[in-house]
Order: C-alpha cells, then structure tokens, then sequence
C-alpha cells in the first residue's frame, strides 16, 4: 500500500520551496472561513436577517463537504489533480468577488455556495501536489505542515478582518480574501508548468477510482479521529468569545483577537507530529495525546471559577497538543493508498468525516450550554469526545502506522 511513497522516493530531494508556496497558496482557502465571523453582525445589519439566516453562512461549507467529499474525491481523482488545484483555488476567489457585490442575501448564498465546492476541490487536490514535491523522508513532515493551512489561514483572516472591514465593510473583506485567492490560483498554475515533469502523473490520472481503497479499516478509523477532532476545534473556539464575554471583563474585539492566536496555534502541533512521524514515532501515541490534550484543554477553559490565566493556557493547550491529530490524519494517507491517483479520494472521504464534526459540532455544544444554563457542561461534552478520540487512536495501534 506505499506506492504513493515509492513513487515519490524516486526525488530524493524536496524542493522546499514548491511546498512553501503550496502550503501559502492552499491556506488562502481558509481565508474564507475566517473571513465570516467577524462579518456576522454587520451582514445582520445590512440585510436584517435573523440569526438563523446568518448561521447558514457559517454552517454552508461544512454542510456541503459532508454531503460531497467523497463524490468529489472520485473526480478529482479521475481528471487529474493540478488542473483541480487550479480550478478550485480560482473558483474560491471568483465566487468570493461576486459575493461581495451580492445584491441579496440569496445572491451571497449562491457564492458561498460555489466557494464551499472550490474549497473541497482544492483541498483534496493540493496534497497530492505538496507530495509530490516532497521527498519519501520529508513527506510526513509536509503533510504534518499541510494539516494546519485551515488554523493559518481562519487565525489570519480573523485578525485581518476587522481592520478590513473598518476601511470598507464587509465587502472589502471579501474583495481582498478574492483576489488572494486568485493571486494563488495564478502561482499553482505557474509551478505546475514549471514542475510538469514532478507533476506528470498527478495532472490526468490513468487510475479509475478503485472502491478497495475506501474499505480499508485503516481510513475509516483515521477519519473517525480527524471528526472528533473538528467536533471538538470547531465548537470550542466558536464559543470561546461569547464565553470570556460573560465570565470575564474582556470586550468581544479583545476575545476575538484572542482566538484567532489560539486557531493559528495549532500550527506548532501539526509540524511537531510531521517531525515526530518523520522520525518514527507511530501514530496510536500522537492521536492519543491529541485527544486527551483537547479533552482535559477544553474542560480547564470552561470552568468559570479557575484562574482566567489557567484558562487562557488551557486553550493554548487545547490548540496547540490538539494540533497533533490533523497533522497525523493528513500524513497517514498516503501511507495506505494503493496509489498516487488514489490519495485525492481517500482525502475526500476524510473531508467528509470533517464536515459532519464541524456540523454536529457547535450545535451539540450550544445545546448543552443552553440546557444546563452554564458553560461547564461544553467540557463535559469535550471529555466525552475525547474519551471517544482515546478509543479510536487505541484500535489504531492495530495497524502499524
């Protein structure tokens, strides 16, 4: 199951800064998502929706990649990667464009709509790029490094958005995020051409997408732990402002800020499990840190009558031993594909996992808050998760990864 591995082994050397630029390139997508939070009241405002109209904006991405991942996977995998990291990318940014002159409310859904199905193209396609320019040896690292462009590129948006939208509302916001991700569209165009012999066998695959791959029992219980993953990171640090607001004397600008250093945290957990597979260490110890790390992270922030500054570490905690699971999740992959062409639709199903953690996420949270009426029992909703992030990364020790 190493062709993927052994294909690439035939570069002993990476070209490291390829990857930079991809991983650059590929965390202007998140850019998208970080642009919408700080838009929320302003888009209430502007076309006085409720704030059930509001959540559709947040909740559409995840919505479509659990309903489409896989499906786009199998095409992907099909037409070829670099024209779909290209295609993805652009689409991103056009449909950002055409959302920010969006005559209606409709008319935003529509666009975000197309950046959602952008967004999954270019997911699943840009890894399959980022090993093909890595070497055997440094392909965990990268794909340890790929696993964080989602918490780059929200964090950064996160903190740019406001500024962007004191200059020109929310509008700007969308205009600047566009013409990124449009910029980067152009560069994965440029070094596709540049490495067209290293990228030869991901620009039109000659592999049909083989259903043996998505039976592995190996996928299904990595993707498992990348959804307890995005259950837990999503909805924690969604409600960490409106929790420092009530329980502490800090301004939402000031908690906002606050999570979007928290979200680009997770950086130094990704590259640290890319750098501890890369020298050996298995998979079972890094998942299962991962997930006790977030457990006990998220039950220490949501206790109102700690410390605030134990609490602001827990998150950090949270964040950053966290950030071990992604860059797990995203390294295994390769390592089970029966081939190169296959990696795009192994990705598309773990997307999917992703998408119904992010979903189910935030609501079951809020539901347990509103329930009990305190927030201590969002913690008790993390252990549980984690307790089940435990179990998964126990029955990976099965398989040897």
């Amino acid at each position: 199951m190493d062709f993927c591995v052994k294909q690439q082994s035939l570069y002993e050397q990476s070209n490291w800064v390829a990857i930079t630029l991809l991983f650059l390139c590929g965390s202007t997508v998140a850019l998208h998502i970080g642009k919408v939070p700080p838009a929320l009241p302003e888009l209430r405002q502007y076309w006085q929706l409720s704030l059930t109209q509001v959540s559709l904006i947040v909740s559409l991405y995840a919505l479509l990649i659990a309903v489409f991942g896989t499906l786009l996977g199998q095409q992907v995998q099909r037409l070829g990667y670099v024209r779909f990291a290209v295609f993805g990318v652009g689409l991103i940014g056009i449909a950002s464009l055409a959302g920010s002159q969006a005559p209606g409310f409709l008319w935003l859904l529509i666009s975000r709509t197309a950046e959602g199905f952008g967004w999954i193209v270019a997911a699943i396609s840009l890894p399959a790029l980022l090993g093909a320019m890595s070497s055997q040896r440094d392909q965990p690292l990268v794909m340890g490094i790929w696993g964080s462009f989602v918490p780059v590129g929200t964090g950064a948006m996160l903190l740019l958005s406001p500024v962007l939208q004191s200059m020109g509302q929310w509008q700007l916001a969308w205009q600047v995020s566009g013409w990124v991700s449009l910029l980067a569209a152009a560069i994965i165009l440029m070094l596709s051409r540049h490495q067209s012999d290293r990228l030869l066998s991901l620009t039109l695959s000659e592999h049909r997408p083989n259903s043996m791959d998505l039976r592995q029992p190996a996928l299904w219980v990595i993707s498992a732990c990348f959804m307890l993953y995005s259950f837990q990171f999503t909805s924690v640090t969604s409600f960490i402002p409106s929790m420092l607001v009530e329980t502490s004397a800090w301004s939402l600008p000031r908690t906002s800020q606050f999570v979007a250093i928290v979200v680009m945290s997770n950086l130094i957990g990704n590259i640290f499990a890319g750098v501890l597979l890369k020298r050996g260490v298995s998979s079972p110890p890094l998942l299962l840190t991962g997930a006790i790390g977030m457990g006990t992270g998220a039950m220490l922030l949501f206790i109102d009558s700690l410390w605030l500054e134990l609490r602001l570490g827990a998150a950090f905690g949270f964040a950053i031993v966290g950030g071990l699971i992604p860059g797990t999740c995203f390294a295994l992959l390769p390592r089970i594909a029966s081939s190169a062409a296959a990696v795009g639709l192994l990705f598309g199903l773990m997307l999917q996992f992703i998408g119904v953690g992010q979903l189910l996420g935030p609501i079951i949270l809020a539901a347990s808050v509103e329930h009990s009426g305190n927030w201590q029992s969002a913690g008790y909703i993390a252990l549980i998760v984690s307790f089940l992030g435990v179990l998964c990364s126990i029955k990976m020790g099965r398989y040897r990864l």
